[in-house]
């Protein structure tokens, strides 16, 4: 099945490299195999069109709107792939199927009534109080607005290529004042994703106009990222006239430019998570005060020895705790989604399975949560998380199911809690909830949960995928007002040492005028780990600038890692001398020395570091493995001994005490520190991970008296079950 959107995907890329002739030919394929999916004779008079421009071309009549009429068929050929493509998708994809059974069979006269009808309706019913038959209508007229707004949403997802008459009225709609904003926001949403899935240039082009004419924020951003991510990757010159027209505008660009960021920020959510349960929320578990027992969530009890046998605890725990928090505050602030982790788990509840609730604003009258408000209703906790809770809509609507859920099991004074406007922790002002910044970011996050947590996600394609984020480095956007704001990217890229996104940028950063943006290029083949390419591009860089010393560290890096050590050495050196407090700038050219086997220097340079500084790991590290070297085996294993008893030692410094052990001739003591570097990597006893280090320091194995055999011998001993 998926064969027939593959063919649909090529026959548009021969619609966008001007191929007309050979779309039509895929297109004719196409209707062999389904014919009932499209009006066959549409297709024919397209070719039929297509044929009469030839032959009046091979008549010599001379036609000077021959262009535009081969623009125009192209235009007409891709509405009848697009066509094509959705009505297979309505028949064959459960998305598109539940999308065609859904769909609203409205006038644009009677859609537009029913919205207006709808602000009228809820102004007039709240006018009379929200108890008895009047708060019942009311839940009626939310209930039924909701189901209609469901209906809209599938209806635009699934529709037919726009023509100019759809624009209007979807643009003067979403603008119209008389219609309820987050009607207006849902629809935007709606627009967008019809568009990414199926791109269309007068959707797009309503997206973008409506981003420059709104004067709603909220609208304003939606629209901003909508038209963004649904881009067609080849542009028509009416669309590039548009899109130069808007980031002529600086305003435009900086918005622009901080979309480009903040979309990064996004789609790093799953790594900050990983980040979250690694570093912080161990320390969080362990200095909470409750338990979940089968009963429910109860506190614990205090040991009542604590205060006399350490009457610090509590400062410290606490110490602890704070830390965290602001750990986790600072990644917010950045621009981190530290939500995700949580609320990633709270999206199997059936309200997100309607695909409209995704994009809805929070609004604690919607039909989907009314029960679980009425619960909560005397809660101060529902309306802090509606107007300052710190997180995305999505998140508020799974927040509020999910308290639901588990409302019966809290103790007393945690529902007591529940009541405090603190208990969500630090809310957002309303000042910074009302910046475009912060509305994009929240906006950012929602689409973010949908494309990787939607149930049905597969059946549509998203624009956080493969890159797809990163839009700034393309030439659609050559016009920008602010000139150098692909610097001002490179420069963000590379503070987060991401080389992916660097490296989009590099066809622009090979001006070497411009040494800074230079800098950041080869930044991008570094991260890559494209050594040789860098160190190619920084060495002309040094010639130009030979005191700058993070061009020098860089290239001495690189040198490093292509074995290229004396000439590493070298660049050390001279960076000591410029640094002298600089510590780092020793210990690599320790490392050189003792890569190139000058143990005696770097053994003599380390002890005095070690004496400086007794606790720096890094420092016992290369003095054990530069002892090691010396064949001062026994104060190499003391000193590896030490470094592997260290809490913050990594599965490395088993690998190193093994070689140790093994050298000494200890081989139950080299066996079961290749056995703990193995667990401690989450390895199985015969990954071949083992054997890829044993290759890597072959010689040093060599110059020990260790021979193949031994190394075939050690693997299987490692292996073994005993």
């Amino acid at each position: 099945m998926k064969d027939v959107r593959k063919k649909c995907r090529e026959a548009l890329l021969l619609v966008d490299q001007q191929q007309l002739s050979d779309a039509i030919d895929a297109a004719s394929q196409l209707m062999a195999e389904e014919p009932y999916l499209a009006k066959g004779e549409q297709l024919d008079d397209i070719k039929a069109d297509y044929q009469r421009m030839l032959m009046y071309m091979r008549s010599g009549f001379d036609d000077p709107q021959r262009g535009q009429l081969y623009q125009d068929l192209l235009g007409r050929m891709r509405r009848f792939i697009i066509h094509y493509e959705t009505e297979w998708r309505c028949v064959h994809e459960n998305l598109f199927a539940e999308a065609r059974r859904h769909r609203l069979l409205m006038s644009y006269d009677e859609i537009r009534h029913v919205l207006e009808n709808y602000v009228t309706d809820v102004a007039m019913t709240s006018l009379d109080g929200w108890s008895g038959a009047d708060a019942g209508k009311l839940s009626e007229v939310y209930k039924n607005h909701q189901q209609l707004m469901s209906r809209l949403f599938y209806t635009l997802l699934i529709s037919r290529q726009w023509r100019t008459a759809d624009a209007e009225f979807y643009k003067s709609l979403i603008l119209s004042p008389t219609i309820d904003s987050n009607d207006a926001l849902v629809i935007t949403a709606a627009i967008m994703l019809a568009c990414i899935n199926e791109y269309d240039t007068l959707k797009f082009s309503t997206l973008a106009e409506v981003y420059s004419e709104t004067t709603d924020e909220y609208i304003r951003q939606r629209a901003l990222v909508g038209w963004v991510l649904s881009m067609n990757k080849t542009l028509t010159p009416e669309e590039q006239k548009l899109i130069d027209r808007l980031i002529a505008d600086e305003e435009v660009a900086r918005d622009l430019i901080d979309l480009q960021k903040q979309l990064l920020f996004t789609v790093s959510a799953e790594k900050d998570t990983e980040t979250i349960q690694r570093d912080i929320m161990p320390t969080l578990i362990k200095n909470n005060q409750f338990s979940i027992t089968r009963d429910g969530i109860v506190e614990k009890d205090d040991d009542p020895m604590q205060d006399i046998l350490d009457p610090e605890a509590d400062d410290r725990k606490m110490a602890e705790v704070e830390e965290m928090l602001h750990q986790m505050q600072q990644m917010q602030n950045a621009g981190s989604d530290v939500y995700f982790g949580g609320f990633s788990q709270m999206k199997r509840f059936s309200f997100f399975y309607d695909l409209s609730n995704w994009f809805t604003p929070f609004y604690i009258q919607h039909p989907g949560i009314a029960g679980v408000v009425e619960k909560l209703n005397s809660m101060q906790v529902m309306r802090n998380i509606a107007e300052n809770g710190p997180f995305c809509d999505s998140d508020k609507y799974s927040f509020t199911l999910a308290i639901s859920t588990i409302l019966n099991q809290l103790p007393d004074n945690v529902k007591e809690m529940m009541g405090n406007a603190d208990v969500l922790g630090p809310t957002v002002p309303t000042e910074t909830i009302t910046t475009p910044t912060y509305i994009r970011r929240m906006y950012l996050q929602d689409l973010y949960r949908f494309f990787r947590l939607f149930h049905l996600r597969i059946e549509l394609r998203s624009p956080l995928a493969d890159k797809g984020y990163l839009f700034l480095h393309d030439e659609r956007f050559d016009k920008m007002a602010i000139s150098d704001f692909r610097t001002e990217l490179a420069r963000f890229f590379h503070q987060r040492h991401d080389g992916d996104s660097l490296a989009m940028l590099t066809p622009f950063m090979t001006d070497d005028s411009n040494d800074s943006l230079y800098y950041r290029a080869v930044c991008a083949y570094y991260y890559q780990n494209d050594y040789d390419e860098a160190i190619l591009r920084l060495e002309p860089l040094m010639d130009r600038q030979p005191d700058n010393t993070r061009v020098m560290a860089m290239l001495a890096r690189s040198y490093m890692q292509v074995d290229r050590y004396e000439d590493a050495q070298a660049l050390y050196s001279k960076l000591i001398l410029m640094n002298p407090e600089n510590k780092q700038y020793e210990l690599n050219y320790c490392v050189a020395l003792c890569r190139r086997h000058a143990f005696d220097e770097a053994v003599e340079r380390l002890y005095r570091l070690n004496y400086e500084d007794e606790n720096d790991l890094n420092i016992q590290r290369i003095l054990a493995w530069a002892l090691m070297g010396q064949n001062r085996l026994a104060q190499a294993d003391e000193m590896y001994r030490q470094v592997v008893a260290h809490e913050h030692h990594v599965a490395a410094d088993c690998l190193n005490s093994g070689y140790c052990k093994w050298f000494m001739k200890d081989y139950d003591g080299a066996v079961a520190f290749f056995r703990q570097y193995l667990e401690e990597q989450q390895l199985s006893r015969d990954d071949k991970q083992l054997m890829n280090e044993f290759d890597t320091d072959r010689q040093t194995l060599y110059d020990h008296g260790i021979t193949p055999l031994d190394i075939i011998l050690m693997r299987d001993m490692v292996k073994g079950t005993d």
